[in-house]
């Protein structure tokens, strides 16, 4: 878990492109980063983008992800523009949209276990709806994005 964070950015056609999934996630705080190796290079993300990463990494594969903040330009405006208005098909072509919701707390992973139909007859119980109510009030829900990233997704989101 606490190994360094290396990425490998390669160049794609959106029309020839090797299956992938897209990251949908909090950028957090500007201000906090966190150092990670891009392509053999020091480059900075987000401590968000940081957790997502530590918690989404597979542990004996590599994993393919699109991710906005490594995958655009941020400080060249024109290709930002560009890549937002590809953003939909990006999103629709992702073999899965990975949603990101932070690390578990507030009894979290209980509710989506919930949610998944594990615990189904404990869903209606006030213990679980006071923590999914928790749930409900993380960051990532208040993001316009989302509808987006979530309604283009060609599988449920995971």
């Amino acid at each position: 878990f606490e190994d360094p964070i290396e990425l490998t950015l390669s160049t794609r056609s959106l029309s020839d492109v090797p299956e992938y999934e897209a990251l949908s996630y909090v950028w957090g705080i500007e201000k906090c980063k966190s150092p990670v190796t891009v392509n053999d290079c020091s480059q900075v993300i987000t401590e968000n983008l940081d957790i997502a990463l530590r918690h989404l990494r597979l542990k004996s594969e590599p994993r393919t992800l699109w991710i906005d903040a490594v995958c655009i330009n941020q400080e060249d405006v024109a290709e930002r523009n560009y890549q937002v208005s590809l953003m939909g098909s990006i999103y629709s072509k992702a073999s899965h949209v990975v949603v990101f919701l932070g690390p578990e707390a507030d009894k979290s992973g209980f509710v989506m276990d919930c949610i998944a139909s594990r615990y189904a007859e404990d869903s209606h119980m006030p213990y679980f709806i006071y923590y999914a109510n928790k749930l409900a009030e993380r960051p990532w829900f208040t993001r316009v994005w989302v509808v987006q990233e979530v309604a283009l997704a060609s599988e449920d989101p995971v």
